[in-house]
Order: structure tokens, then sequence, then C-alpha cells
């Protein structure tokens, strides 16, 4: 396992990205921001993104989720899976709709 930490938006907050080395498959943790950053860490890793975790439900740690899911549908890609916090899975659902 390989772990990438890339600090996002004028705050440096930590987003990561977690790399199987054996299965070329990756996960993006917090996604709050700086979202191109975040993508060119992952083309540079050589990986496959398949899973976004967010740990909990404060807009620096997801704010990046929706411009991603909507940017992998205009390319006609599968959405990743997404983890979070039930707490938060209704309200989600439903901007990922709208975006």
């Amino acid at each position: 396992m390989k772990l990438r930490v890339v600090p996002v938006t004028p705050f440096q907050q930590n987003c990561a990205i977690l790399c199987c080395e054996r299965t070329g498959r990756a996960a993006i943790v917090d996604p709050g921001g700086d979202l191109d950053r975040v993508l060119a860490e992952v083309e540079k890793l050589q990986v496959t993104l398949e899973k976004i975790l967010i740990t909990h439900a404060h807009l620096d740690h997801m704010a990046a989720l929706p411009a991603f899911v909507a940017r992998r549908r205009m390319m006609k890609m599968e959405p990743p899976t997404i983890y979070l916090p039930e707490s938060v899975l209704e309200p989600t659902e439903l901007l990922l709709k709208v975006w």
C-alpha cells in the first residue's frame, strides 16, 4: 500500500491518495478542494481511481466531490464508489444528482 498526501486549498488540508501497489487501484480520502491537483497526483502514480472515502462531512473534506463525480459523468465514466458517514448520505446523494 502506498500513501500520497496532497495538501489542498489555501488552508492546506490533507487529502490523501491510497494506492494498492499490487493491483494499481486507488482511493482518494477527503477530497476537500484543488481537484485538478489531486487528479494530477493520481496520474503521476499511474493508478486507477475507484473509490472516494469521506471521513466526515465538513466542506474542507468533501468540497471537490461533486465536481469529480460530474466530471466523470461528462466523460461517460462510471462514478467512483463513495464511502461516507451515514448521517450525510441522503444530502450528498441529492447534491450529486443536481450536479
